[in-house]
């Protein structure tokens, strides 16, 4: 004598787990897709604000997309905060939340970078000192008097990359809803 088990639209119970089964997998490749859009986003704006070369894209090539398996199910998770927050010698990008929030992560307290004394490449003369002019020079660390001064940063500008993508995401979900 065999049990049989259906559903209020005659399905068995092994229909429903293979249809279960695919629902699953569904949702799961729309989650990488969200991730690797939202890495892809990340990238494209930090690489946008670069004003002076070279990009390095250290924190960029950090911004990857891995997936992370619990017992309840998949996840998806962009960067790995651990490996970001060794230091630039171990390979990591620990500047990654200060470039976010404008903060330190440490402390909260907001970022101001350290005085530095050198000069901008191609200022042969120190009076040419104006933001339109170094916006787009590299800035070079000297002790050499005739050319270098006292650089102190008055502010620091965050991009907020995280928040970007997060934005990007929500348009596109709201779009395809």
């Amino acid at each position: 004598m065999a049990i049989s088990i259906s559903t209020s639209n005659n399905k068995t119970i092994l229909e429903v787990k293979k249809s279960f089964s695919k629902f699953k997998e569904s949702i799961d490749a729309k989650m990488q897709t969200m991730a690797k859009t939202g890495a892809l986003v990340m990238q494209a704006t930090l690489a946008s604000q670069v004003h002076r070369p070279p990009l390095t894209g250290n924190l960029e090539q950090h911004l990857t997309v891995k997936r992370v398996s619990t017992k309840f199910g998949n996840s998806y998770r962009i960067g790995n905060i651990a490996e970001m927050n060794k230091s630039k010698e171990q390979g990591g990008a620990p500047y990654w939340y200060v470039l976010n929030y404008g903060k330190r992560y440490d402390t909260g307290r907001i970022y101001l970078p350290p005085p530095v004394f050198g000069y901008f490449k191609d200022s042969e003369d120190r009076r040419v000192r104006t933001n339109s002019f170094a916006f787009n020079q590299k800035f070079i660390s000297s002790v050499d008097r005739k050319r270098a001064y006292w650089i102190r940063p008055k502010y620091f500008r965050e991009i907020p990359y995280i928040t970007k993508a997060k934005e990007a995401l929500d348009q596109l979900f709201k779009m395809k809803s």
